[in-house]
């Protein structure tokens, strides 16, 4: 009598294995603290832009409420631009938001700036004495300022900008 041939067992069918993703690099930080220096330069701008505002405020007699308003929102950009600046400094996922709502803030209203403001400074024709009209200087700084801010913008919504906020620090004190 033969037996049949000794097979080894098939093994259970095993569905098979998503990829495994390899991990993730730590954060260098280049991202985050680039954000961070263009919030402060940003928030200084407007720090300067803000003591302009208030003498301009203090020396005139007569108020427009619009003025005043502006005057208030460019105060609170320049103030959350500053303070999330030192939030991404110190490692905090605030301040990751903080300087993502002010540099959207910052662009809508840069962009206003550049579509409306400049339209009306055309329409007064201001220029400086002998040199080019005050237009063009205004869009060159502006629009400075706008590229300034996209690209703050950008790096804060980086993904490895918010790696870097919530990656421990053993040194991080405080």
């Amino acid at each position: 009598m033969t037996y049949p041939p000794h097979r080894p067992p098939r093994p259970p069918h095993l569905p098979p294995q998503p990829p495994q993703a390899e991990p993730s690099q730590p954060a260098s930080g280049w991202s985050a603290i680039t954000a961070g220096v263009l919030s402060a330069v940003l928030g200084c701008g407007g720090l300067v832009l803000s003591l302009l505002g208030l003498w301009a405020i203090w020396d005139d007699a007569e108020l427009h409420p619009a003025g005043v308003v502006v005057y208030l929102v460019l105060v609170g950009i320049t103030v959350a631009l500053l303070s999330g600046s030192v939030l991404l400094f110190r490692r905090r996922s605030a301040g990751q938001m903080t300087v993502a709502a002010a540099s959207a803030a910052a662009l809508s209203g840069l962009g206003y700036v550049l579509i409306a403001g400049i339209e009306q400074v055309s329409n007064a024709g201001l220029v400086w004495e002998d040199e080019a009209p005050v237009v063009g200087q205004l869009q060159v700084l502006v629009g400075t300022a706008l590229a300034v801010v996209v690209v703050t913008l950008v790096l804060t919504l980086l993904p490895a900008t918010g790696r870097w906020c919530t990656r421990e620090d053993p040194l991080d004190e405080w």
